[in-house]
């Protein structure tokens, strides 16, 4: 579900952006990322390497939505 959602986040930053949605994707995808990991490491001070893997399953979600989103733009 958190997949679909940065999916989604991504797409809706690259129809804003006025070029280059990956790069859209890859900044809104770092920011709640960063959040995650903040939030990770001071409730459940843990980190793990598939929460890693997981970490960039959804980075990859956040730059895909952006570079879809780019090209579904309305000009």
């Amino acid at each position: 579900m958190i997949i679909i959602w940065f999916f989604f986040l991504g797409f809706k930053n690259g129809k804003i952006s006025k070029s280059k949605g990956y790069l859209a994707g890859l900044k809104i995808g770092l920011i709640f990322i960063a959040i995650l990991i903040i939030f990770n490491l001071i409730f459940l001070r843990n980190f793990k390497i598939s929460l890693l893997i997981y970490y960039l399953l959804l980075l990859m979600s956040s730059v895909l939505g952006g570079m879809l989103g780019i090209n579904r733009k309305k000009n």
